[in-house]
């Protein structure tokens, strides 16, 4: 399902398949890390693309449901605002995307944004 969703990703936002490499380096990275306030530069270098590149894929990744981000602004998204914390979408996702075992902290924090953004506006 995750494969389908990021392969999906250049026909409906016009970007180059090559962008799919970085998106899933990208979603392997956010799996790995503890949701802390982001460095857009240091994650734009570890996944190899530019500070744009990587908020527009970040918009994307949201739009699609596969990421959550938690900002100060709660009337909208917006790619050029960069997130407050990252989180995958489902706490399920980071068991498949990282070798490691996921820190329990992090799945928690997860799995109440996943269940709150349901009903409820969720801010920083």
């Amino acid at each position: 399902m995750l494969a389908w969703m990021i392969f999906s990703l250049p026909a409906v936002h016009h970007i180059d398949f090559y962008s799919i490499q970085k998106i899933k380096k990208l979603l392997s990275i956010i799996a790995d890390i503890v949701p802390y306030k982001q460095n857009v530069e240091k994650l734009a270098k570890q996944t190899g693309t530019t500070r744009d590149s990587l908020l527009k894929y970040l918009f994307y990744l949201e739009k699609s449901e596969i990421v959550n981000w938690l900002s100060r602004d709660t009337s909208g998204i917006n790619y050029l605002n960069k997130p407050e914390k990252l989180y995958l979408q489902n706490s399920n996702l980071m068991y498949s995307l990282t070798r490691q075992i996921p820190d329990p902290g992090t799945i928690r924090e997860t799995f109440f944004l996943n269940q709150m953004k349901v009903k409820h506006g969720v801010s920083r």
